[in-house]
């Protein structure tokens, strides 16, 4: 033993003090860690839908000087506004996005309209800005939404200019990236909107096999599966008005399945009125052979009632008829039962997009949400749809909205979380989506009224659970 060794040790009693001594100051040392290390975030179980609140993700809000534009000479703007306002343009949202999070290098300032606490031109976000996307799939973590479907706007990627594919796809990549590093899971949304009649098959197979073979969606871990078959939504068919073939569509449906080991599990957005072939629905009765091929049925439901009462009349007239009718067909054929997937939505406004009146639907500061998801719960469905993440067009947008009226811009009408005279904070409707997201994958039901003060506790909650030792 060296002298420096005999040194040492005399100051303890024993070996054994030396090594607990040792030990404890390791433990103990804040150094003894990587304090910039990141925990492992948990991961959402990729391999099923059932239980899952998923929310519709648009990823469609473009400014100028976040990347290469859609031609050389275009203002960069996209669902904004229309063309810049100082040149005449036209506003496309009603809601006004909460912005506190996001860092100076995040945000993009809009000519013409005016920061009302600071005088400077107001700034919004970029749906494309990787830092932006990744926080909305931080946010989604938080506040335990398990992920996305990404919209696809066929008529917009199948149009002969691949400009509009190419940001199409860059958005895909910035979803795919952000699913994967915080845990989140990803679908494809088709949404066959504008697209001719006649035209849908074959842009479906052609934007499938682009998604599939160039993009390669389905290598990512993220990419949601239900029983070892990748999920994918079409959405907008049998709708009045849109000429759509049953027949065609049928054997796209059955093309799909085939395109793909093992199958596809695809679920349709459907008309509200999906089996009775009439107002919003194509009137040919053929379309319940199309709806009897899908895993799952999801019927379009935003707009279609105003007010928590009017949503309950919607559950108890529309939503158990629909189950009913899910399942009596199901039984006659005797194949598994479909998923019955309803749509929430938190308000709505168009005053900025279409002209019609500010706050139409108000959002009663979560009462209307919650009673969907009530109701939702209550009618015995697994998976339940949320539109939107960022819908703030039409003001239907979940992630954080500015709360404050007097610090949205005031040279246009935009609609702030105290609308309906009540003071929320900016992530009030994630944390209603947290209630109901944790209860859908417990198999638990709702408590029939907004949990007002859990919601308000949201956060000093989350604390205590990171902070206890079983976390």
């Amino acid at each position: 033993m060296s002298s420096k060794a005999r040194s040492i040790l005399p100051s303890f009693n024993n070996l054994a003090t030396f090594f607990f001594v040792t030990i404890l100051a390791i433990v103990l040392n804040p150094m003894s860690s990587d304090p910039t290390k990141k925990k492992e975030v948990e991961r959402v179980d990729a391999s099923t839908i059932q239980g899952k609140f998923m929310v519709g993700y648009q990823g469609w809000f473009f400014c100028p000087g976040d990347g290469v534009p859609l031609h050389p000479k275009h203002h960069g703007w996209l669902h904004w506004q229309n063309h810049p306002i100082t040149d005449g343009g036209k506003i496309t949202f009603d809601m006004w996005p909460s912005t506190r999070e996001l860092d100076p290098d995040e945000l993009y300032d809009v000519p013409g309209l005016t920061n009302p606490i600071t005088g400077r031109p107001a700034q919004l976000f970029s749906s494309r800005h990787p830092k932006t996307v990744r926080r909305h799939f931080k946010w989604m973590r938080e506040h335990d939404i398990p992920g996305v479907f990404l919209q696809r706007f066929l008529g917009q990627v199948n149009k002969g200019d691949d400009s509009m594919r190419r940001q199409r796809d860059e958005i895909g990549l910035r979803v795919r990236e952000s699913a994967e590093a915080e845990g989140r899971v990803w679908a494809m949304m088709w949404d066959v909107s504008g697209v001719k009649g006649e035209n849908v098959e074959a842009d479906l197979i052609t934007d499938w096999k682009h998604m599939v073979h160039d993009q390669k969606i389905l290598t990512s871990p993220s990419y949601l599966h239900e029983d070892g078959r990748p999920v994918v939504v079409i959405w907008g068919l049998g709708f009045a008005r849109r000429n759509h073939d049953p027949k065609n569509l049928i054997r796209f449906i059955q093309w799909l399945r085939a395109s793909v080991p093992g199958g596809v599990w695809v679920m349709a957005g459907t008309p509200t009125n999906w089996h009775s072939a009439m107002d919003d629905a194509d009137p040919d009765e053929t379309f319940m052979e199309l709806w009897d091929e899908f895993d799952a049925i999801s019927p379009w439901a935003v707009g279609r009632y105003s007010t928590p009462e009017a949503a309950d009349n919607y559950d108890r007239v529309r939503t158990r008829r629909d189950q009913k009718v899910i399942e009596e067909r199901d039984a006659a054929k005797g194949k598994k039962q479909r998923d019955y997937v309803p749509v929430v939505f938190p308000g709505f406004s168009w005053k900025n997009l279409h002209d019609g009146p500010l706050n139409q639907m108000p959002r009663l500061g979560g009462e209307f949400l919650y009673r969907q998801l009530y109701n939702a719960r209550k009618s015995g469905a697994s998976v339940v749809y949320g539109a939107m993440f960022d819908e703030y067009d039409e003001a239907t947008a979940l992630m954080p909205s500015e709360p404050h009226s007097s610090h949205v811009p005031k040279e246009r009408d935009f609609l702030a979380l105290d609308a309906d005279g009540e003071s929320l904070p900016d992530d009030w409707f994630l944390r209603i989506c947290s209630v109901a997201s944790k209860a859908l994958l417990a198999g638990e039901q709702l408590p029939e009224n907004l949990p007002r003060k859990q919601l308000e506790n949201f956060w000093d909650d989350k604390k205590k659970e990171s902070d206890s030792p079983s976390s």
